[in-house]
């Protein structure tokens, strides 16, 4: 990674199948994303203290069929 833009430090990681106590994802100047040990991060880099919580790997469906007795989906007709 070249240069650390901002490390995370304080909470849980969780990557889908292990949780991490020593590690922090960090953030790259060039972009990258990675979890490093907190004792390889180098000194003085650029950190944000979590209060705790998780940090967890997730998506979000949204899904909108409809509201208010009107449903989008129903009289659909090809154009």
């Amino acid at each position: 990674m070249s240069g650390i833009a901002r490390a995370y430090v304080g909470a849980l990681i969780q990557d889908g199948q292990t949780f991490h106590s020593s590690h922090a994802p960090v953030a790259g100047s060039n972009g990258s994303l990675s979890i490093l040990l907190l004792e390889v991060m180098p000194r003085g880099c650029p950190t944000e203290v979590l209060d705790g919580g998780f940090i967890t790997a997730g998506s979000v469906d949204l899904q909108v069929n409809g509201s208010g007795g009107v449903m989008f989906n129903d009289n659909i007709r090809a154009t």
